[in-house]
């Protein structure tokens, strides 16, 4: 309804997509475009490297290389990757807690007013599957598998080698017998997908961490001080910044510090290990800073990777009165629905 409703912005034009106005092209804004083009073409000597290839090469391997499906397989890709991976966190969120906090915790991220993403040409619905299943074998001692599936992740989004967090920490509290090898072994897969790409960008750019360098020269990005990036973020709320609306800012300071809350009450509500690596995602997100001086640019988005946040939000939602939890939850979907048709018609919305 956006894209015809609404003027077109800039995020619209690209590959393989003849009408933008249509479906699943609506889907297909910013980052979608980059996916679609390493899907179709490879990685050229461009700022795409900065695109983790786990995803495009889902996108090849689901349209068996045909360009012209390569559109719907993206889509598709995206949608029952985020379905699988919501019923696999709403099992073991009820394994952990409860029913009502798994409905909570799916409901939550269902209607988060980014979460549109996941339904969109982008890596946000692979991540999610791929973070649920690291929960959900971590929590279950299958730790090899857990780490498999981090280096999944570690491939499809920056952040993703952060996972490893999760079966580490589980594998070192289980009182199970452990051989001493067991946690090298889960570090080892765990970052043998990043090691893959490195080799990967070293034969055909001839630089193994052109993805890092690309982020600094292609987007100015840089790693500083947390303060720096949140001070910043204020201060495009406040004031605005040429390129980067007030809106947009305010949307990624409100989203940073809900769940910087949510990073704080963590290690009380959670596993040790999900507490763990939400804080240091966290972290992460906040020493590299975003592009010129936008300061917290896209963290809306960002967090949608931060799953045990999400279970946070549910617990504390289940203790509110159920009219209370019903209005945040209907406010949050009224935003949320206006930003997908704003990201239909082509506006940056995280």
């Amino acid at each position: 309804m956006g894209a015809s409703m609404l003027p077109l912005g800039g995020g619209t034009s690209g590959l393989l997509c003849n009408d933008p106005r249509s479906v699943p092209c609506v889907w297909a804004r910013w980052d979608g475009i980059h996916y679609l083009t390493i899907a179709a073409e490879g990685y050229g000597p461009s700022k795409e490297v900065a695109f983790y290839p786990g995803y495009p090469v889902l996108i090849r391997a689901l349209s068996l290389n045909n360009r012209s499906r390569m559109i719907w397989a993206a889509f598709l890709a995206s949608n029952i990757a985020f379905i699988i991976g919501a019923v696999i966190l709403w099992n073991q969120v009820k394994a952990d807690f409860s029913e009502s906090i798994a409905w909570g915790t799916i409901i939550t991220l269902n209607l988060f007013p980014t979460s549109f993403f996941f339904s969109a040409i982008y890596a946000e619905g692979l991540f999610l599957l791929l973070s649920s299943l690291v929960y959900l074998f971590s929590a279950r001692e299958k730790y090899l598998l857990a780490a498999l599936c981090v280096s999944g992740a570690s491939v499809a989004r920056p952040n993703g080698l952060l996972l490893v967090l999760i079966p580490l920490i589980e594998a070192l509290r289980s009182k199970s017998p452990r051989p001493w090898f067991r946690e090298i072994a889960i570090a080892l897969v765990s970052g043998s997908g990043v090691a893959a790409y490195a080799g990967f960008l070293a034969w055909t750019h001839r630089a193994p961490l052109a993805f890092a360098s690309v982020e600094s020269q292609s987007w100015q990005r840089s790693i500083v001080w947390p303060w720096k990036t949140l001070w910043d973020g204020l201060r495009v709320t406040l004031v605005g910044q040429p390129g980067y609306g007030r809106f947009p800012g305010m949307r990624d300071l409100l989203a940073t510090v809900l769940f910087g809350v949510c990073a704080a009450l963590g290690p009380f509500l959670v596993r040790k290990s999900l507490a763990v690596y939400l804080l240091a995602a966290l972290v992460a997100f906040l020493v590299v800073h975003g592009p010129h001086a936008f300061g917290l640019y896209s963290m809306s988005r960002f967090v949608l990777g931060l799953f045990p946040g999400f279970i946070v939000l549910a617990i504390l939602l289940d203790h509110c009165r159920p009219g209370m939890r019903w209005l945040l939850w209907s406010t949050s979907a009224v935003l949320m629905l206006a930003l997908t048709g704003f990201f239909a018609a082509g506006g940056w919305a995280g």
